[in-house]
């Protein structure tokens, strides 16, 4: 069995996951077209952030102080 991408995950457990705000952190150079076909399959992508992660882009979408 191949080893699943982040996304396929997301996609497998999206019942699990309803009413749940996800955060996507990723390398992928496709990384908004990805969030889109999250969010065209079903799964709550409410942010998206491209790696290297810059810590106050996070905290910001958390609202953290």
């Amino acid at each position: 069995m191949a080893p699943m991408m982040g996304p396929d995950i997301l996609r497998e457990y999206k019942d699990q996951l309803a009413g749940k705000e996800i955060i996507l952190l990723s390398c992928a150079d496709n990384l908004k077209e990805e969030s889109n076909a999250l969010v065209n399959d079903g799964v709550n992508v409410s942010a998206c952030f491209q790696k290297p992660l810059v810590p106050q882009d996070l905290f910001d979408i958390l609202e953290c102080n």
